[in-house]
């Protein structure tokens, strides 16, 4: 009995020391062995480091007597406080020092990183990297190229004022006509609209400017003068042309030094094209744009276009903030979501270097700039989708359902086996007067029955890992190629570590942003979740995956793809029509074309095919709303009954997802202006060559393309902008009606509703037509449907219609062209349409809401009627 207690006893202790060592594990390292090894590192930029961005960590190693074969660790604090591992391979030669880099993610506020060099599994040295300093999200880093690393140093502390809401350019920056450049050369008073942020100032040179957008997304503004950008290689230039796409600012200084600065910058990053230097009196200016003395500050400015040939098709809107026209000091430029200003002075030298005020001249030209408007720091690569509301996440986790057991032959099998175990057992026994047999019998065809049933079932199982890939391909129309955005869900099949290896070069983003909430689900706090292999082949070994649960990845890349397959669509006489040639070796699967608030279907257009369109767009294939047009494809999200669920409803719901998510994106951006875009579903592979738990996985893919274009107005060209282009004002007294998420207007009050169509000045109008209909909500449609004795009523209101007329200036009744008491449609002709069109190309239109329906008598379920938002058809010719 001592004997078994000990036993047990001893059995205990293993397992917990088993268990212990199992749930901390990260290979469980032995303590340093070797003190010939000197291991140094330094993390961020001279110590600096933001919260909520990517940081580089430098560490150098070398070992005295011999040559090591190992790994550099890099182990920091994560979301969440989970730890993960950044690793290299490093082949150390005695006696000779290495440098290697890494970047890794600042996601919180513990300042230490552990380094350490490793060699089968056995630490050799270790070290802690300690940030000097983290910044927190509101301060503003700014990073400085120049000669003189001290010359911004100015502008540390409180120095750059934010806009405290998206709307406040639109309230303070001057109305402009269209085509002419603004002249400000007055500092902003509206001190209320913005809220100083503290700035620090990162001196850089070329060898710690970032080459790759994770570290460039950690700066707010880049600032360079006094410098020769042709020490920039490649990848620095390419990441700092990114980053202001993305929605950075870029400060320019040019002046005596502008050859330095222009020398290595691509020519979309210096639009102002200098022609020479020139001294110019502009301390006036600058005393009335500061309100500070200026006396003395003459400056030295470069001359020139302020917007040169080259770059002129990637930045716009050239804006004057100081100076004017002829003798500009301070341009902004949009590229991108970004922003270029170019300084014509160089701010390092005198008379401004030493100027007392020139922090306040600086804080002006931010105000200008929107700073602080875009975050482009932070969640990495997944930020990129936030801004159009795409969740691609949700998307790889939806794996299809092409595995489904035999619940049929399942269940005739159990039947059989109820049967046979039952009166057929029973009988053969009781003849056989062998009935004692059945305590042997009855198990042993219970385990053959279920036998039965499991090989069945295994054949629909997944036996390897499975990654399920969303992609979405972006093309304008005249590229050449096409921008893919993927999101990768990598499905374990066993429990335990899940293994991801790839090429480092194939396009996807290194993980660990705050989103990997699959990630770092798992595990206790401080525990190492993760650890990433950096090296030809990237590794990616993630402990405790749970079963069948996504790690989601990210990638892009571009492909080869001809932007020009809808070239030849027009709007004549109301109808879509033009030919659709697919040129590109991708089916384009349930095309629809988004015309304003027109969804018009296409159809299939396979590869190397061809479809011809004369789609009238009041036809049955358009459809006003993304839900009305989601649900005639695809069927509801839901039924009342099992019997209402259509066979394929899983695959169904599967593509009304794809759709769903890009469906409102692109109705929302294309309302209002004369773009449109096909929208295709595809199922074609783009591989990322994912290894999987060292195997090929089983793959599938959902592939959504969005290809954009625009209606074209070659003057002399009879043109037409089709209804649902033209979005009106609506101006109300009182509360008459409000405008729901559909553009629907619904009626709840008496009273006069008006309606202000601002038509293009390049097209002489020779008719339109202006249109409305009386309309009952998806929602309410879809229950009087589905039961036929509810008691719905929707109200049924009165009106009248009027158009303003500009030459008698007054309001004018008109009747419909149509009996059909829901619709309202009236066609104004060209003797007409003088009468109608203001100075300011607006065309008003006038419902007046009479009276309103009353519910009949025992009915206690009704709703106020809505209409459609008015639409104007226009039909001329281009100027």
């Amino acid at each position: 009995m001592q004997k078994i207690r000990r036993f047990c006893l001893i059995l205990v202790v293993l397992i917990c020391v088993f268990e212990l060592i199992w749930a901390n594990y990260t290979g469980v390292y032995a303590k340093p062995a070797v003190d010939d090894i000197v291991i140094e590192a330094e993390g961020g930029f001279g110590g600096i480091a933001k919260l909520g961005a990517w940081s580089p960590v430098t560490v150098r190693v070398s070992s005295a007597k011999r040559n090591i074969s190992g790994e550099i660790e890099v182990e920091v604090n994560t979301y969440r406080q989970r730890r993960v591992i950044f690793s290299k391979p490093v082949e150390l030669i005695a006696g000779i020092e290495q440098e290697v880099s890494f970047e890794v993610p600042v996601f919180t506020a513990d300042r230490d990183i552990e380094i350490r060099l490793t060699e089968k599994n056995r630490v050799l040295a270790e070290t802690t990297c300690s940030f000097k300093r983290l910044l927190s999200a509101n301060v503003m880093q700014i990073g400085v190229l120049s000669e003189d690393g001290d010359a911004f140093n100015w502008l540390n502390g409180d120095t750059v004022p934010v806009a405290v809401d998206n709307g406040v350019m639109e309230k303070i920056n001057p109305p402009m006509p269209a085509g002419v450049t603004s002249v400000s050369s007055l500092p902003l008073t509206q001190d209320d609209y913005y809220q100083k942020h503290e700035a620090v100032v990162v001196s850089l040179d070329y060898g710690s400017f970032p080459d790759s957008s994770k570290i460039m997304n950690g700066f707010n503004i880049f600032i360079i003068s006094k410098y020769d950008t042709s020490l920039l290689n490649d990848l620095q230039i390419s990441a700092l042309e990114k980053w202001v796409e993305a929605g950075g600012l870029l400060v320019i200084g040019t002046g005596i030094s502008w050859q330095k600065v222009y020398n290595g910058l691509p020519e979309s990053l210096k639009p102002f094209s200098v022609t020479g230097i020139e001294d110019v009196q502009t301390s006036d200016i600058i005393e009335r744009f500061t309100g500070r003395d200026a006396d003395g500050i003459d400056l030295k400015l470069a001359k020139g276009k302020l917007i040169s040939e080259n770059s002129k098709t990637e930045v716009k809107d050239p804006y004057v903030i100081l100076g004017d026209d002829n003798n500009p000091v301070a341009v902004k430029y949009t590229k991108g979501k970004g922003t270029v200003v170019v300084l014509t002075f160089d701010p390092t030298v005198e008379p401004f270097a030493s100027w007392h005020y020139k922090t306040t001249l600086m804080e002006n030209i931010f105000k200008y700039t929107g700073a602080g408007f875009t975050s482009v720091y932070g969640n990495g690569y997944t930020g990129n989708y936030t801004s159009q509301s795409f969740n691609m996440r949700e998307l790889t986790a939806n794996v299809p359902f092409d595995k489904v057991p035999p619940f049929k032959l399942m269940f005739i099998i159990l039947g059989v086996y109820v049967i046979v175990v039952g009166p057929v057992l029973y009988i053969i026994l009781k003849v056989k007067d062998k009935r004692d047999w059945a305590w042997g019998l009855i198990p042993l065809l219970s385990v053959l029955f279920l036998s039965f049933m499991y090989l069945f079932g295994y054949k629909t199982r997944y036996n390897t890992a499975v990654v399920n890939t969303a992609s979405v391909i972006e093309a304008e129309s005249g590229s050449s190629e096409a921008s893919v955005l993927s999101a990768i869900g990598v499905f374990n099949n066993r429990r335990g570590t899940l293994t991801i290896e790839y090429n480092e070069n194939n396009g996807i983003q290194q993980p660990f942003t705050e989103q990997d909430n699959d990630l770092y689900a798992a595990g206790n706090a401080n525990q190492v979740v993760a650890k990433f292999t950096i090296g030809e082949n990237v590794k990616l070994e993630q402990y405790d995956a749970p079963l069948w649960t996504p790690k989601v990845l990210y990638a892009k890349k571009t492909i080869p793809f001809d932007g020009n397959i809808l070239n030849d669509i027009t709007i004549k006489d109301g109808r879509l029509r033009g030919l659709i040639s697919n040129s590109t070796p991708y089916d384009l699967l349930d095309a629809v074309l988004v015309i304003g608030n027109n969804f018009v279907r296409v159809g299939d257009i396979v590869a190397g095919d061809s479809v011809t369109l004369d789609i009238p767009l009041d036809g049955e294939n358009v459809y006003k709303q993304p839900e009305e047009y989601l649900d005639a494809m695809y069927g509801h999200t839901w039924y009342s009954t099992p019997k209402e669920y259509p066979e394929n409803f899983a695959e169904l719901i599967q593509k009304r997802n794809l759709f769903e998510q890009f469906v409102y994106y692109v109705y929302n951006s294309n309302v209002g202006r004369p773009d449109f875009t096909l929208l295709a579903m595809n199922e074609q592979e783009f591989d990322y060559g994912l290894t999987v738990n060292n195997g090929e996985p089983q793959k599938y893919n959902k592939n959504l393309f969005i290809i954009k274009s625009s209606l074209k107005f070659e003057p002399g060209q009879e043109v037409e902008i089709p209804a649902g282009i033209i979005i009106p004002s609506m101006y109300q007294e009182n509360n008459i009606a409000w405008v729901g998420s559909n553009n629907s207007v619904t009626i709840n009050g008496v009273g006069d509703l008006v309606f202000e169509f601002v038509l293009p000045e390049n097209i002489t109008v020779n008719e339109m037509r202006l249109h409305t209909e009386k309309q009952i909500p998806l929602s309410i449609k879809y229950r009087m449907s589905q039961d036929s004795t509810a008691r719905i009523q929707v109200l049924t209101n009165k009106y009248e219609f009027y158009l303003y007329n500009v030459l008698s200036k007054t309001w004018e009744e008109i009747k419909s062209d149509t009996d059909n008491d829901s619709i309202f449609s009236k066609t104004i002709t060209v003797n007409d349409i003088s009468r109608y069109i203001g100075l300011g190309n607006e065309v008003r239109m006038k419902i007046s809401v009479t009276e309103l329906g009353r519910p009949q008598e025992g009915v206690y379920s009704y709703y106020e009627e809505e209409l459609t938002m008015p639409e104007i058809y226009i039909k001329g010719v281009s100027r």
